[in-house]
């Protein structure tokens, strides 16, 4: 129930800036955090907690994440310096935590983008890890994202 009318106004490259180098076009517009979500990605969360949580850790990034496990279809060798194989574990199972792309942002980390640059979300990440920023994780469980970003996924969901 929305109790409030909202004002959409739409900002569009004039080039391809990837989703950060978009997300620059925003700077001087935006006044609170805010979120950032692909528009592959589907989360059913509880949006109030998640940014309470990045507000009391006082994070400049947090990165929605989700819990996966995989099974490796290949036997994983192991082996020392020398190359002699130490130990092969056949077929094992992994478990991971996987970016949803879904973030929510510090009003000022927008300045840290570069201006009308392709630039990519994993380059804006690894750039604030380098500088100390104070970047968090907020894992939800594997059934609460759905990625569509595949036509096998997508198939899944749209019956």
């Amino acid at each position: 129930n929305l109790s409030k009318k909202f004002k959409i106004k739409i900002v569009s490259e004039k080039i391809p800036l990837g989703t950060a180098g978009a997300l620059g076009l925003l700077k001087n517009k935006i006044k609170k955090d805010f979120f950032v979500v692909n528009c592959d990605s589907l989360i059913n969360c509880d949006y109030s907690s998640l940014l309470n949580y990045h507000k009391q850790n006082n994070f400049d990034l947090t990165l929605v994440v989700s819990k996966k496990n995989a099974t490796l279809p290949y036997g994983l060798c192991k082996i020392n310096p020398k190359g002699k194989l130490v130990k092969i574990q056949e077929k094992p199972k992994i478990d991971f935590l996987a970016n949803t792309g879904f973030y929510v942002f510090k009003k000022n980390f927008l300045n840290q983008i570069p201006k009308n640059k392709n630039y990519d979300m994993n380059l804006l990440i690894d750039k604030m890890l380098k500088r100390k920023k104070n970047i968090g994780v907020y894992p939800v469980d594997e059934n609460e994202w759905q990625d569509f970003g595949n036509w096998q996924e997508f198939n899944k969901y749209s019956g």
